[in-house]
C-alpha cells in the first residue's frame, strides 16, 4: 500500500471521528464536536452508570493518548503524564467542559498534521502509531457518544 493511499484513509477516519464526515464507523451526519459542545459543564461531568466515567473523562484520556504519542510523530521525549488523573471525577463549570472540548477540538488538525507532515522517518512503526491513535479515538468516541445519550436525558 503507497503511503498515499494510508494516509488517505487514516484522515478519513480522523474526520469522521471529530464531524461525522463518511459514515464508515459512526453514523452519517453524527457530529462528535457539536454534541459535545452542547452538553453543559455539569452534563459532561455525570458519572455513566456502569462506566464508572464520565463524557469529560473520556475527552480528558483522548487528550492525553494524543499528547503520549506526540514523540512518535514529532521525536522528543515521551512526557511523564498521569494517566490516572483523566478518570478522577470531577465536576466542571460550563466554562472548564467548553475549554475542554476546544482543546480537544484542535487535536483534530494536529493528528492530521502528523499523518500529513512526518517529522519523524516514515516507517511501519509511523504508520502504527498512527493506526493505533485512530483506533484508540474510535473506541473513545463510541463511549462518549453512549455517555452524550445517558448525559442529556439525566
Amino acid at each position: 500500500m503507497s503511503n498515499d493511499l494510508w494516509k488517505t484513509e487514516i484522515l478519513k477516519a480522523i474526520d469522521e471521528s471529530y464531524d461525522g464526515t463518511g459514515g464508515v464507523y459512526l453514523d452519517s451526519g453524527t457530529n462528535t464536536l457539536e454534541e459535545l459542545q452542547s452538553l453543559t459543564g455539569n452534563q459532561a461531568s455525570i458519572v455513566l452508570p456502569g462506566a464508572g466515567n464520565s463524557v469529560a473523562n473520556q475527552v480528558k484520556h483522548l487528550l492525553t493518548t494524543v499528547a503520549i504519542h506526540k514523540p512518535q510523530f514529532e521525536g522528543g521525549e515521551y512526557p511523564d503524564l498521569d494517566w490516572g488523573a483523566d478518570w478522577e471525577a470531577t465536576p466542571l463549570s460550563d466554562d472548564e467542559w467548553q475549554a475542554l472540548v476546544t482543546t480537544f477540538a484542535a487535536t483534530r488538525e494536529q493528528l492530521k498534521n502528523w499523518v500529513q507532515n512526518p517529522v519523524v522517518a516514515e516507517d511501519s512503526a509511523y504508520a502504527g502509531a498512527a493506526i493505533m491513535v485512530v483506533a484508540h479515538l474510535a473506541y473513545h468516541i463510541g463511549q462518549i457518544r453512549h455517555g452524550i445519550g445517558y448525559a442529556k436525558q439525566a
